[in-house]
C-alpha cells in the first residue's frame, strides 16, 4: 500500500562565504581554478593558460626552444615580438658587434705580451 503523508521540513539557515576566484586581466574569463591561469613573463599580468579561437589571451616566446619558454600576455607578445621587433634587433647587432671588438683588442694585446709579468 501507498500513502502519501505531510511532514514539516526544518529549513536551512541561508548564509554567505567569500570564494577566491582567478581572472583573466585580457578576457575577463573567470575561474576557481588558478591552474588554468598564468602570469606573464614581462608585465605580470594574470591570463589565460590555454586559449580559444575567440580569445588568444596568451602566447609563446617563439625563439625559445626549451622544455617551458616563456609565456606573455597577448599586448606584451604583440609589443615585444611585433612592435619592438626591428629596434631590439638593432640594439642586439649593436651588443654583438662591441663584444666582437672587445675580443679583438684582448686577443692583440694578449699577442702583443710575451709573459703574464709584462701586465
Amino acid at each position: 500500500m501507498k500513502k502519501i503523508k505531510t511532514i514539516e521540513v526544518p529549513a536551512k539557515k541561508s548564509y554567505t562565504k567569500k570564494v577566491e576566484i582567478f581572472v583573466c586581466d585580457i578576457c575577463g574569463k573567470e575561474s576557481k581554478d588558478r591552474k588554468k591561469f598564468l602570469v606573464c613573463s614581462s608585465c605580470g599580468r594574470l591570463v589565460c593558460r590555454y586559449y580559444s579561437a575567440s580569445a588568444k589571451c596568451s602566447n609563446f616566446d617563439p625563439y625559445e626552444c626549451g622544455d617551458y619558454p616563456d609565456r606573455f600576455c597577448s599586448i606584451c607578445w604583440q609589443l615585444k615580438f611585433k612592435k619592438y621587433k626591428k629596434e631590439k634587433d638593432i640594439v642586439e647587432e649593436n651588443y654583438n658587434n662591441s663584444i666582437e671588438e672587445l675580443e679583438a683588442k684582448i686577443r692583440k694585446e694578449s699577442l702583443a705580451k710575451k709573459s703574464v709579468k709584462d701586465l
